[in-house]
């Protein structure tokens, strides 16, 4: 049993190792790491969050949403809910944005967001 535990370990870090390459390559590099990551550790939030937001940069917000959605859909994380919230903004839901802000609140009350600049209680 010991044995099946140190695989499994193994092999969430070779994801994470994928993730960090990944980190510092370009173009098709890149996506070919966070591909190979993603079969590895299917967990890793960054993955999600790249992918959404190299769809808002095609200005596909709705297909944006879906991908950190899936994400959501298993861990709940709030980096995660921070760019839903901002993805919600460009669609002016604010009905949805206002959800996550008081979600992010619930799990944070001292969450900062936009990079540390604002507190989630301003907003």
């Amino acid at each position: 049993m010991h044995v099946l535990g140190v695989v499994a370990r193994d092999y969430s870090l070779s994801g994470t190792l994928r993730k960090e390459r990944a980190l510092y390559c370009e173009g098709e590099k890149k996506c070919d790491n966070l591909e190979k990551a993603a079969e590895l550790d299917p967990t890793l939030n960054y993955l999600y969050m790249y992918r959404a937001a190299c769809l808002m940069r095609k200005q596909s917000v709705e297909a944006a949403l879906a991908e950190i959605n899936r994400v959501l859909g298993f861990k709940l994380a709030l980096e995660c809910l921070e760019l839903r919230f901002c993805f919600y903004l460009a669609l002016e839901d604010y009905r949805a944005t206002l959800c996550d802000v008081q979600a992010i609140l619930t799990l944070s009350p001292e969450y900062r967001m936009f990079e540390g600049r604002v507190a989630a209680t301003q907003l």
